[in-house]
């Protein structure tokens, strides 16, 4: 068994930069997200975002 070289983490401006974790979360299907609207309101950071499906069947986000 091969082990690992030990990498030394990115740096950008004397700060270590943070990396995305090994594993992502599994899609999400967007019916499920949706509950069979076409617009969903989504609060993030303070403000109202506003998540919709076109009429060609693709997905909007707009602030």
């Amino acid at each position: 068994m091969k082990q690992a070289a030990h990498q030394v983490p990115p740096v950008a401006a004397g700060r270590p930069i943070e990396r995305l974790p090994e594993a992502v979360a599994a899609p999400t299907d967007s019916a499920a997200i949706l509950g069979g609207q076409s617009e969903l309101k989504i609060a993030h950071a303070g403000c109202i975002y506003t998540l919709r499906v076109t009429r060609a069947g693709k997905l909007i986000l707009t602030k």
